[in-house]
């Protein structure tokens, strides 16, 4: 990574390399290790588009430039199946990461100050989002590490890391008693009580053991040591989640989880520009709004294919989520077909 030590006054004229490698180095610190890497990546690309399009400095930028960018990753753009042109979901977080880099070039004089604000975004609607969402595996490590690191055993890192760890859907979460996590036989046990309140999306079907891991024992056990209310919910049982009200409805489980995703909250840094103190979507837990979040059925879908990249036996990995093997394939694998192709070359060559 390499270090810009030139000062630039609001005279000076920067090519769009060396404010991307400014950002880079000024932002290296504050974000994760996987958004650090995907934002390298679009800015790069934008400064190559910008040096084949004759942008020899960002301040020869103007809006019909940033319009022009955004036709290109439309028509142009080559993904790495093979195909070309991104989705306008992609499309807008590629814009997103660009309008970041933008301000921070208005923060030194290298490009006009309402530049940035004048990046057009695609529409994306919120069913087209959460269809095409999902979190990968580094995403996910680079949460956990963060949660573990500075949130450990907080609530929301309890419900993110049962999320991911077991890809069980937020209805198993929510169905959790602190007797349900064996910690002898290092499982938890999923049960379906429609009388008292928690219900498994496949009743009966659904009820099963999870294997977990021992780290995520610990975790448990100081959440309820540390964070956990002492509570029973209205049928006298012990919710493994609580509030003062006793049981947490599934509403706030969702909310938990998208707090667990967010920078500001696990690192007390914004990766998106935002004053933190003020910031609206931090207050509602980012709620389909911060970019950095997403839904918590995504991070199953995310869990489901990451074990099917590591060649977990499908079987092995249906009965793990309560998820036949024909819902499996339709809905929940998203890996591409030229990933499947690689993975069936270790059996073949």
């Amino acid at each position: 990574m390499s270090v810009i030590t030139a000062t630039m006054s609001e005279h000076d004229s920067t090519t769009p390399t060396d404010a991307v490698e400014l950002y880079l180095e000024t932002r290296a610190n504050e974000l994760a290790d996987s958004t650090y890497r995907s934002q390298k990546c679009r800015l790069e690309r934008f400064a190559e588009w910008c040096d084949e399009n004759g942008v020899e400095t960002l301040d020869q930028l103007g809006g019909k430039h940033l319009q022009e960018y955004r036709i290109f990753l439309r028509d142009h753009y080559t993904q790495k199946d093979g195909s070309k042109g991104v989705s306008p979901l992609t499309i807008r977080t590629r814009l997103c990461t660009v309008r970041v880099f933008l301000r921070f070039a208005a923060s030194i004089d290298a490009v006009e100050p309402t530049l940035a604000e004048r990046m057009v975004l695609p529409t994306v609607d919120r069913e087209q989002r959460y269809r095409e969402e999902i979190i990968d595996s580094e995403d996910a490590k680079d949460t956990l590490d963060a949660l573990r690191a500075n949130r450990y055993g907080e609530k929301a890192h309890v419900v993110f890391e049962l999320l991911w760890q077991t890809g069980c859907r937020l209805g198993g979460v929510h169905s959790l008693d602190i007797d349900d996590v064996d910690e002898d036989n290092q499982w938890i046990e999923l049960h379906h009580r429609p009388d008292e309140g928690t219900t498994l999306k496949n009743e009966e079907r659904g009820e099963r053991y999870i294997a977990v891991t021992e780290q995520l024992l610990e975790i448990i056990d100081q959440y309820i040591q540390l964070h956990r209310i002492p509570v029973t919910d209205e049928y006298g049982r012990e919710p493994l989640l609580t509030t003062e009200h006793g049981r947490p409805d599934k509403s706030t489980l969702r909310n938990w989880a998208y707090l667990a995703q967010l920078p500001c909250y696990q690192r007390n840094v914004c990766p998106h520009d935002e004053d933190i103190a003020s910031c609206e979507k931090r207050r509602v837990y980012g709620r389909d709004e911060c970019p950095s979040t997403t839904m918590p059925h995504n991070i199953r879908r995310g869990r489901i294919t990451d074990l099917l990249s590591q060649d977990v036996p499908k079987r092995a990995v249906s009965d793990r989520v309560d998820v036949a093997g024909d819902i499996l394939d339709t809905h929940y694998d998203q890996r591409s077909e030229a990933g499947k192709a690689e993975q069936r070359r270790n059996f073949f060559t």
